[in-house]
């Protein structure tokens, strides 16, 4: 017997059930098409079914090392279990007949292990795995910044920093110069700022997190766009989980972070002596800015 489901079918000729997926849901539920011998069934439910919800017919398979599967509670539960297919209100009566037939033949047959379970929950933990940082919200810059918010993360180009701690704000370009200093500007690559900091009037998205920083131009038609983007940033970083502090003296016996950080100053002092010579800073807040890069 075939019994068709909200965008899937489970047929059942006696030996073996067959669930075939469509497309729209097949990498959700973990793959297109799923055999279980029935002997390989501990139990049949049908639960979470209502009038104006979908509900989930789930079948508990043997893993071989004789624990169960176990059955979802409803249909929003079904994520990665390629052991199950949602069903409407409509469809449930036929869909009792399927479990009275099943369950004759489970009463009938010992269990058996189902041989390849590993592969096919592990096609629906991909899923999750993909699903488990999916995108929010997304935000173009005037200067080719694309940043992405993820629900645990945020991106920017390819880089990827967890939204632990993170803070986004839309700022006058001069509250930000009076908020960071300009050493701090060149070295996290926020170098464009520099060079128009004397206007003072553009507004800046920054994204500022314990160890890093992001800032794109934001011109007027999309203020309101960066408003909500930043709102969102904020909110999400509220519930991100906190990282575990690095252990202390982590770190402290490889050479390579005082390497990178002694080549990012050069490469300040570089900036700031260009920046210097073309007239954007003045021989006082060159003096200023180089001294903070030095550690004077």
């Amino acid at each position: 017997m075939e019994v068709k489901g909200y965008l899937s079918s489970v047929s059942f000729d006696g030996e073996n059930i067959d669930i075939q997926h469509s497309k729209m849901i097949q990498k959700s539920l973990g793959g297109e098409h799923v055999r279980i011998p029935v002997d390989s069934v501990v139990s049949v439910a049908l639960r979470g079914v209502k009038l104006m919800t979908n509900g989930a017919l789930s079948f508990s398979v043997l893993r071989p090392d004789g624990s169960e599967t176990g059955h979802p509670d409803d249909a929003a539960s079904t994520n990665g279990n390629p052991f199950t297919v949602l069903v409407t209100y409509g469809q449930r009566n036929k869909f009792n007949e399927l479990i009275n037939a099943i369950n004759e033949r489970i009463a009938a047959t010992p269990r058996v292990p189902l041989e390849n379970i590993d592969d096919l929950e592990q096609s629906g933990k991909q899923y999750l795995q993909k699903t488990a940082d999916s995108m929010i919200a997304h935000f173009s810059g005037d200067d080719g910044t694309f940043l992405i918010l993820n629900k645990n993360t945020i991106e920017n180009g390819g880089e990827k920093q967890s939204l632990a701690g993170v803070t986004a704000r839309l700022e006058m370009g001069s509250d930000l110069q009076s908020r960071v200093t300009m050493t701090r500007l060149l070295a996290l690559g926020v170098f464009a700022f520099a060079a128009k900091k004397k206007k003072g009037g553009e507004r800046y998205l920054t994204i500022e997190g314990p160890d890093f920083m992001w800032a794109t131009e934001v011109n007027r038609k999309k203020i309101s766009k960066a408003e909500a983007f930043a709102v969102k940033v904020n909110n999400q970083a509220k519930q991100a989980p906190v990282e575990p502090a690095a252990p202390e003296g982590a770190g402290l016996a490889n050479p390579a972070p005082q390497q990178h950080a002694a080549d990012s100053t050069a490469d300040i002092l570089a900036k700031l002596a260009q920046l210097h010579d073309s007239g954007v800073l003045t021989d006082e807040e060159f003096t200023a800015a180089k001294a903070k890069a030095l550690g004077i």
